[in-house]
């Protein structure tokens, strides 16, 4: 099947399941006052441009970046354009599902917002997001990403009439906790930060540190480090004595931050690999509702 029938098979199925999503999202469904022509869907990209010109630009930059790297351009040369096709192909039928579904919760319903949902098998990115609010207007995606937006009702103000979001989608945690020692380590970037998560590792700092490319670097002796360092990790590294605190009470660590592969490999025991990842920010002070504060959790 060609790329242009796979948008069109997902197209009628948006158009044939938005109806039974939002019925299951409280929304009281009135007869559409229009429904989408699903067939003008295909055929063209998320961003307007046609497949055609879509496919035809990513051979185009094949032949560039074959042509510059010279010496095995041939097999570059196939390796882009695997990559970079199946990417544009998935990316094209996420976009034309959503368009439809866009249009035909509108169609239906005149006021809708749209929260984030996850198709499993799902990134840490989009692990970390799911659940969202984005608005009135679906969520921006990153490439290869397949996350969909439920539409779920607002009121005349522009406000979420849905108390409990977990009827559209699992929270990131319940997730998580789902997904087996292999899928979770894919997930999380690594067996280390599987088992830190188990640990009681915050996943966000987890997700994060990778957040952009060169976040997570490695030092001469196999050692990994991350340069990502929010503000719960610098106060808990200062206050572990890695640290100071600047003239606007700043935390400011001494130190680069270990990832919690490092960790497990210099811990002498599991005790101490918990008080590191704690020292360290990957695991986080908790919300005490009585003393009404965070505290340490109990490590």
């Amino acid at each position: 099947m060609t790329l242009t029938g796979f948008q069109k098979r997902a197209a009628e199925r948006s158009a044939s399941r938005t109806p039974a999503l939002m019925a299951s999202m409280g929304f009281d469904l009135p007869d559409a006052d229009y429904i989408a022509a699903t067939d003008e869907f295909a055929g063209v990209l998320g961003d307007g441009t046609s497949v055609i010109e879509g496919v035809s630009g990513v051979f185009s930059q094949a032949h560039t970046v074959a042509r510059t790297a010279g010496v095995g351009s041939s097999e570059l040369y196939r390796q882009y354009l695997e990559t970079n096709l199946i990417r544009l192909a998935r990316t094209a039928v996420a976009d034309t599902y959503r368009a439809v579904q866009q249009v035909t919760s509108h169609g239906i319903y005149p006021h809708v917002g749209y929260i984030r949902a996850l198709t499993p098998p799902s990134c840490g990115r989009c692990v970390l997001l799911a659940g969202q609010w984005s608005g009135e207007r679906p969520f921006e995606r990153h490439p290869n990403c397949d996350c969909i937006a439920v539409p779920v009702p607002l009121n005349k103000d522009g406000e979420m009439m849905l108390d409990d979001t977990t009827a559209a989608v699992a929270d990131p945690e319940t997730y998580l906790n789902s997904l087996s020692d292999h899928d979770l380590a894919r997930t999380l970037g690594s067996k280390a930060n599987a088992q830190a998560y188990k640990d009681g590792a915050d996943y966000i700092q987890i997700v994060n540190a990778y957040r952009r490319k060169g976040y997570v670097y490695a030092a001469s002796d196999g050692s990994k480090y991350t340069w990502l360092n929010g503000y719960e990790s610098r106060r808990h590294m200062v206050e572990a004595g890695m640290g100071h605190y600047d003239s606007r009470n700043r935390p400011r660590p001494d130190v680069a931050r270990m990832m919690p592969e490092t960790i497990y490999r210099n811990a002498t025991s599991p005790e101490e690999a918990k008080r590191l990842l704690y020292e360290y920010g990957w695991i986080r002070d908790v919300w005490d509702p009585v003393q009404m504060k965070t505290v340490r959790p109990q490590l």
